[in-house]
């Protein structure tokens, strides 16, 4: 009895390689987790590079540029927001499960941007008029009765633009305080999270519970200032699972060069 083909081929020549070709893509495609549905026809009509580049105008490798945000759909990406060229890529041979992506970069720490000036309320630091890039915070853990203000260097009539990232490894409800002296506006992910805008001593907010779907990174985004004697900035957490209040801790705090003096 005639064994039954799992694929009948019934054309010849050209057509019966292009066929056998397609049911290969399929295959593959469908053993490597790709949809049925990406394997098509063969794609016709690419157009060639013009003027084709000298020699000498080549450069090695492939330009990257990175930006760093929440993304659901590859067509959210068509303009970058924040745009960060990356060392460019020898080849696309990429696969990690929790490490850098492509040549990506973040640097440790929080990036801050200070100002000197008498301010009232937190709305009069949306620009800072003479702005001096400060040393990165480690993290938000400042209290001081007369002493320099966060990383700064003087200890009154201080501004500070604080920008970063936060890192949330699992989905889940993260509660978070803010104490603050004086006024602070605080966002995550672009959305705000707390303002207490104007002159006042050591004061916490309350309980603070922010929704995280999706684990990665999420912008960290502060403006603080602080008018004359006693200061204090502090950023504490409770994550999903646990009763322990904690200072967000360091190794989930970073920064990218594109945020250094925003």
């Amino acid at each position: 009895m005639r064994k039954r083909q799992l694929f009948p081929v019934t054309v010849s020549g050209r057509d019966q390689r292009l066929r056998l070709l397609q049911i290969i893509v399929l295959v593959g495609g469908y053993l490597a987790g790709i949809p049925a549905s990406l394997a098509l026809d063969p794609v016709v009509g690419a157009a060639l590079w013009s003027p084709q580049p000298a020699v000498s105008e080549l450069r090695p490798g492939l330009a990257v540029t990175y930006d760093y945000a929440r993304r659901v759909h590859v067509d959210d990406v068509e303009v970058l927001s924040n745009p960060v060229i990356g060392k460019p890529l020898d080849n696309i041979a990429h696969r990690t499960i929790d490490g850098k992506v492509l040549t990506a970069k973040r640097r440790p720490g929080l990036a801050v941007t200070y100002d000197y000036a008498r301010r009232v309320h937190v709305d009069d630091i949306e620009v800072l008029s003479n702005p001096v890039i400060g040393k990165p915070l480690d993290n938000i853990a400042h209290r001081t009765i007369d002493g320099k203000v966060l990383t700064a260097k003087r200890a009154m009539m201080v501004a500070a633009h604080i920008r970063g990232l936060i890192r949330f490894e699992a989905p889940g409800t993260y509660t978070f305080r803010i104490e603050s002296n004086d006024g602070v506006k605080a966002r995550i992910g672009g959305q705000q999270i707390w303002v207490d805008p104007e002159i006042h001593p050591n004061r916490w907010s309350p309980p603070i519970p922010l929704v995280i779907d999706t684990p990665g990174w999420y912008e960290l985004w502060i403006n603080y200032y602080q008018k004359k004697g006693t200061s204090a900035l502090q950023l504490v957490w409770t994550i999903p699972g646990s009763e322990s209040e904690t200072h967000v801790p360091p190794e989930v705090l970073a920064h990218l060069d594109s945020q250094v003096g925003q």
